[in-house]
């Protein structure tokens, strides 16, 4: 779709008075946090769209981070084991799990969603349209204000937090797992067990929350820490459709996060949460990410640290 098409898909749907699907959304939380939900955002704010209109399909109850009335949840209709499938085919075919296209087994969702809902007639944001809009971003032929001109940094929805899951009333929210910039292994595993040991131990008061969920619905790896009394973790609490609504939620109740960079510790920027996220290299990623997160940081003046665990040592080291 180009530019001039899909402008005048958005300002048509916008005009209607029919119900919208926004979604289904089963990608990177990064992803969603960073640009899918500012671009739906600026999109509603820039044509004053009802937001009682709205219908966001995502997964992990992370559907409540829109801030929209009428959500629906992506496992309740297919398993976390069935999308993996259909996502490494999309990579087998495509290159790319990047929902670039609407595929069928979208469409059987959607429509699903949308006649049990009553829609008889609706419209559709499909997230290939933000990946379309704003993929010369990610491929450095985009400038940052034009970025932002195209996406709505408001308020992320949080989730309530859940009744049943006992927290102190102060904690650190931590999460370190494995993927293509922090791979797991004994030495990476290591350096966090001592960071974490550190922090324990400098700060008598300090409690620890973990934010490893058990549940297994992509490529990363949560790092095993060992039990501690004041190390508490959240994935006896978590199920298949609550896990990221109840990630966010912790999240959002912390004073810092600490843990690998990428889409947890940006969603806690977005929540203007102090953060530390690291990465040993930058491979499997895009440097605008970095970038935008980090000019974020700067305009809600939260402190934001993104580095390797040389840089925080140095840092450490240079400040006695």
């Amino acid at each position: 779709m180009s530019r001039l098409w899909r402008s005048l898909y958005l300002r048509h749907v916008a005009a209607s008075s029919r119900p919208v699907i926004l979604g289904p959304w089963h990608s990177e939380l990064g992803f969603e946090a960073l640009y899918w939900i500012p671009w739906l955002a600026k999109w509603v704010t820039h044509y004053k769209v009802n937001p009682d209109r709205l219908l966001v399909v995502s997964r992990g109850g992370a559907a409540q981070l829109y801030g929209v009335a009428q959500t629906a949840e992506l496992y309740e209709h297919l398993s976390v084991k069935e999308i993996r499938q259909q996502t490494f085919a999309t990579f087998q075919a495509k290159g790319s799990v990047k929902q670039t296209g609407i595929a069928p087994w979208e469409r059987q969702v959607i429509d699903l969603v949308a006649s049990m809902h009553g829609f008889r007639r609706y419209h559709l944001l499909h997230p290939s349209l933000m990946y379309q809009a704003l993929d010369p971003w990610w491929n450095s032929k985009m400038s940052l204000s034009a970025v932002l001109n195209s996406l709505a940094f408001t308020q992320v929805g949080v989730p309530p937090m859940p009744g049943i899951c006992p927290l102190p009333p102060k904690y650190i929210a931590v999460k370190f797992y494995g993927r293509a910039t922090f791979p797991m292994n004994e030495e990476l595993f290591g350096w966090a067990s001592q960071l974490l040991e550190k922090l324990l131990t400098k700060r008598p008061d300090l409690h620890i929350v973990l934010l490893a969920s058990g549940i297994d619905s992509d490529e990363h790896t949560d790092f095993p820490f060992k039990a501690h009394d004041r190390i508490h973790p959240i994935a006896p609490w978590c199920t298949t459709t609550n896990n990221l609504a109840v990630q966010a939620a912790v999240l959002s109740k912390a004073t810092a996060f600490i843990g690998t960079y990428g889409g947890t510790m940006q969603l806690a920027v977005r929540m203007k949460i102090p953060a530390m996220g690291f990465y040993t290299k930058f491979e499997g990623t895009c440097y605008a990410h970095k970038l935008l997160t980090e000019y974020l940081s700067v305009q809600d003046k939260t402190s934001v640290f993104i580095g390797r665990p040389c840089d925080a040592d140095f840092v450490h080291q240079a400040l006695g």
